[in-house]
């Protein structure tokens, strides 16, 4: 089978329009894509194994099936943006061997801040932009900057580079593009980071990690579902196979640990989805059982679904001690709630005994850990969802009971205030105060009149008709008369209203609500 290497020049200085070439042999390409017409124009080029292939590159710089699709090319070749095929433009500069240097001594030293300054300055230092690719740091072994952080065991720069990839509306920003553009290119660097090996042993980054001894570098890892569980190096060697092999004394001590998450051992708990039937707490490697129990003649069977999973247990005999201390603790418990009894169990063991513990939740269609950040992050976009559902339906309601809305001929919702039409002698007396003249009635008749004045849609209109100078003077505690704006005590500040209450059941609280501190 040949080899074809098909060379694309976006844009041709002389003539203003996309071009390229094929050829057999990577040293006629090569001498192609260096001449100062093609490298002032941004060629570049690719190996393929069919001609048709290598031909559809050299004209569009993309082949059909490519993980980032063309863009359409506007047929009017006078066009400024007809030549460059719709590639996206970046505005951040190249970084120089130098700056990558300083990369890579920032990652070996565990230097955060450095890091974080470098890469927040200039996203390249890690993305190759050119060809979405992870960026090389060392180029004689061909290092990325996972590479290197997953070596040294630099916890930070693992969680930053997979973060950083993951961003899709970062990617969008960085490269100009749709958001819907962004996230192919983010799975594509994802996966490069994650399963490209080195140029020197051809290992991973979790072969890197495994040999060295770093436990939680190798747990974020394994957590990815698009990060290989079991690659091969030059040597044809998994990552479980060289694991704390090159590992420093204090990681030596992490072998057996690493070694449980290449083998996970877990202990389920099951659940029937009608909650018909009581939940079941399984042996490692067991399952629930198809039929109904005591009856393998009836037709109806239980459908079960994982409610809840603790683990990975390092052996087999602590995930099977854990399940029958499991099944033997808090009995009451288990009895009195039902519906969540054996969750609340579980979940204070794994705690006892420092395993991870994920558990089904009604905003999950899956288990979940709450003590991580996805877990959180699910949690926290839920309970933002029922908040403003639940807005919505208040000022639904709050147009509803608005009863001026219409204007009728005849408003039967208008209401006087009774003040208005009571004589002056009474306002003063509502307002505890006597009209020139007259003396205070301290009569039964006096009072219901004062009783049927107040009415608590006053328009001020009572305000107004008082004059504030009669109540300049009050009478304090010490029976000193004095001027209330002196005293400090008559004026507190009312305290502010506590935070709206957020509940999982759509506003009504729950056991389950509980659970979630717990």
């Amino acid at each position: 089978m040949s080899d074809y290497f098909g060379v694309f020049v976006p844009s041709s200085p002389k003539d203003n329009s996309a071009g390229g070439a094929v050829f057999t042999t990577l040293k006629e390409a090569s001498e192609y894509a260096n001449t100062p017409d093609a490298k002032s124009g941004g060629a570049r080029f690719k190996r393929f194994t069919s001609l048709e292939e290598a031909k559809e590159f050299a004209e569009c710089g993309c082949i059909t099936g490519s993980p980032f699709p063309a863009a359409s090319v506007p047929s009017d070749p006078a066009s400024p943006t007809s030549p460059r095929c719709n590639e996206p433009t970046i505005e951040f500069p190249s970084v120089s061997r130098i700056q990558q240097n300083r990369l890579k001594k920032a990652i070996e030293t565990h230097d955060s801040d450095a890091f974080d300054e470098m890469v927040c300055s200039n996203p390249r230092y890690i993305i190759n932009t050119s060809g979405d690719t992870p960026a090389i740091v060392v180029e004689g072994c061909r290092y990325n900057a996972l590479h290197i952080a997953a070596r040294v065991g630099n916890l930070h720069v693992v969680r930053y580079v997979i973060d950083a990839v993951r961003d899709i509306r970062a990617l969008a920003k960085i490269y100009g593009t749709s958001e819907k553009d962004a996230k192919i290119r983010s799975e594509w660097l994802l996966d490069s980071y994650l399963n490209t090996p080195d140029k020197g042993a051809l290992e991973t980054p979790l072969h890197f990690a495994s040999k060295f001894g770093h436990l939680e570098v190798v747990r974020v890892l394994l957590e990815l579902d698009q990060c290989e569980k079991n690659p091969k190096n030059k040597n044809g060697e998994l990552p479980v196979d060289i694991c704390c092999s090159r590992a420093s004394p204090e990681n030596k001590n992490n072998r057996a640990a690493i070694l449980a998450l290449f083998s996970p051992v877990y202990v389920p708990l099951y659940r029937p989805e009608d909650n018909s039937s009581a939940a079941i707490i399984c042996r490692p490697g067991h399952y629930p059982p198809k039929i109904l129990p005591g009856d393998r003649t009836t037709p109806f069977t239980n459908s079960y679904i994982l409610a809840a999973v603790a683990g990975p247990f390092m052996s087999q005999e602590e995930a099977t001690s854990f399940h029958d201390e499991w099944i033997r603790a808090e009995r009451e418990i288990r009895l009195s709630d039902p519906l969540k009894g054996n969750e609340r169990i579980g979940r204070t063991l794994a705690h006892q005994c420092g395993v991870r513990w994920m558990e089904r939740w009604r905003f999950s269609d899956d288990v979940v850990d709450l003590n991580s950040t996805g877990g959180l992050e699910k949690l926290n976009a839920y309970l933002v969802k029922n908040l403003l559902v639940s807005s919505r339906q208040d000022a639904s309601i709050c147009k509803k009971l608005v009863f001026d809305d219409e204007i009728d001929a005849v408003d039967e919702d208008h209401f006087e205030d009774s003040v208005e039409m009571l004589p002056s002698s009474t306002v003063c007396i509502n307002a505890g105060l006597t009209s020139p003249g007259s003396s205070a009635d301290s009569s039964l008749g006096s009072f219901i009149d004062r009783m049927a004045a107040l009415n608590l849609n006053s328009d001020g209109e009572l305000d107004s008709s008082v004059d504030n100078s009669d109540f300049g003077d009050v009478r304090n505690e010490s029976g000193e008369i004095g001027n209330a704006s002196d005293d400090e005590d008559l004026y507190r500040t009312p305290p502010s209203s506590p935070p709206e209450s957020v509940y999982l059941c759509e506003g009504i609280p729950s056991k389950e609500d509980n659970d979630l501190i717990l």
